[in-house]
């Protein structure tokens, strides 16, 4: 009888990388990259931005009262400048305006009829996420084994739309013993419903292109699934 260690030995000889294919983000989840090494093709992020919703100051005016001159809002394009003496309302992901290097938390400042009141000193780079803090352009970025749903998060923030990945393994699962009736079946005299073959089918459908069960006795004919490309 073959050990275990040698079975598995000779298994793994017979093995080889499956063939590759390219998807879509939307249906990278729980697929394999055929290179884990990804290189980033932007800055993350890709503008300074405020972590905070609150005001876009220069540090070096607070505390102090300002003058409310503008507001940031995500996406925008046209920014107004920070000049001495101003501000400017920022919601959380905007870019940071010219001039300021700060950003006041809307719960640390008062605002009334264009005045900012602000009583507490800022620090430059306050709740101010910098341009490419996460990941430089051309940065290479490893991401081995199943890709998750953060890790196809982290694909998008690096510009990728598309990637190369390993196709799906085929799988066939035999389910032995006299014993086993299939689920839902009327049971007789010593038998029992099959169980491990359905709990395996089912978590091999999550990285498997296809998987298919059969159990002694059946009375229909079990097929591997047509061979697709590998």
């Amino acid at each position: 009888m073959l050990t275990l260690e040698e079975a598995h030995r000779r298994l793994l000889a017979r093995a080889h990388p499956a063939a590759t294919e390219t998807v879509g983000l939307a249906d990278a989840a729980a697929r394999v990259l055929a290179d884990p090494k990804v290189i980033a093709a932007v800055d993350v992020p890709a503008f300074a931005n405020s972590a905070m919703d609150g005001f876009a100051v220069r540090a070096s005016d607070t505390p102090g009262a300002l003058r409310v001159t503008g507001e940031v809002l995500a996406g925008a394009g046209e920014l107004p400048t920070i000049e001495p003496g101003a501000a400017a309302r920022i919601m959380t992901g905007a870019p940071l305006p010219p001039g300021a290097d700060a950003v006041v938390p809307i719960e640390e400042a008062d605002e009334r009829d264009g005045r900012l009141v602000i009583t507490v000193s800022a620090l430059s780079g306050q709740h101010v996420r910098a341009a490419a803090h996460d990941t430089r352009s051309g940065d290479e970025v490893c991401l081995p084994g199943m890709l998750t749903a953060p890790q196809v998060a982290v694909l998008a923030s690096l510009g990728a739309g598309s990637v190369e990945v390993r196709r799906r393994p085929r799988i066939a699962i035999i389910s032995t013993g006299d014993e086993l009736v299939g689920p839902g079946e009327p049971l007789g005299p010593g038998q029992i419903h099959d169980a491990n073959s359905i709990a395996l089918a089912a978590a091999s459908r999550c990285s498997c292109r296809a998987s298919r069960t059969r159990r002694p006795g059946s009375n229909t004919p079990w097929r591997m699934p047509p061979r697709g490309p590998t």
